[in-house]
């Protein structure tokens, strides 16, 4: 858990929830979830009910995840269960830049007239200029996550469809992933792609 600057947690927030960012973001999160097979179910949600968000969050992942899990299970004969070891501790701050404009978009134009470089140079600011890891316990650090892993969600799309792998379901709850197959050699093959992906987004993987 880190306390991130309150100056730099406002000012990020403002800078996100700006109308035209906030759509881009929107657009970023439509193309990552294109993919069917993939599904994201971690993005922080506002509570519709007199529950808290966070138990309408637990609630939405017991559906979600739990219980889907279970009906997957009867239509597949293999699930992988698998999560990605100090995730947060391990981002590449510069991936949200890549994950929100595009890699070459983003190298072009470093400076922080862009979302995703303003967002990647706010979290360098928040810890002495460290390009490794982002802050984790607050929903805007978990909320920034899910766009680079939404980023990587895509990656593994296209990958997945040039090695003609066509027959899972990947059920993604943050950095937790459950991947169901009806083919044992299939579920190796994509947790090998999905560690490569990992190292390569960290290393400055590309992906439009």
């Amino acid at each position: 858990m880190q306390i991130i600057n309150p100056l730099v947690y406002v000012a990020l927030v403002h800078k996100i929830t700006e109308q035209e960012n906030w759509e881009k973001l929107q657009a970023r999160f439509e193309k990552f979830s294109k993919n069917e097979k993939i599904k994201c179910l971690s993005i922080p949600i506002q509570s519709d009910s007199q529950q808290s968000d966070k138990a309408q969050q637990i609630s939405n992942w017991w559906a979600q995840v739990e219980q889907q899990s279970i009906l997957l299970s009867l239509e597949y004969d293999y699930i992988f269960d698998t999560d990605v070891a100090d995730c947060y501790g391990s981002i590449y701050t510069h991936s949200i830049a890549w994950a929100v404009e595009g890699k070459k978009i983003a190298k072009a134009n470093r400076n922080n007239n862009l979302l995703g470089n303003f967002i990647d140079k706010s979290i360098q600011n928040a810890q002495n200029q460290q390009t490794n890891g982002i802050p984790q316990g607050s929903v805007l650090m978990d909320f920034i996550a899910e766009i680079i892993l939404g980023y990587i969600d895509r990656i593994l799309g296209v990958f997945l469809k040039k090695q003609k792998i066509t027959n899972y379901q990947i059920l993604r709850y943050r950095d937790d992933y459950r991947i169901f197959v009806c083919n044992h050699n299939d579920g190796e093959s994509i947790l090998k792609i999905l560690s490569e992906i990992y190292d390569a987004v960290w290393l400055q993987a590309e992906c439009k």
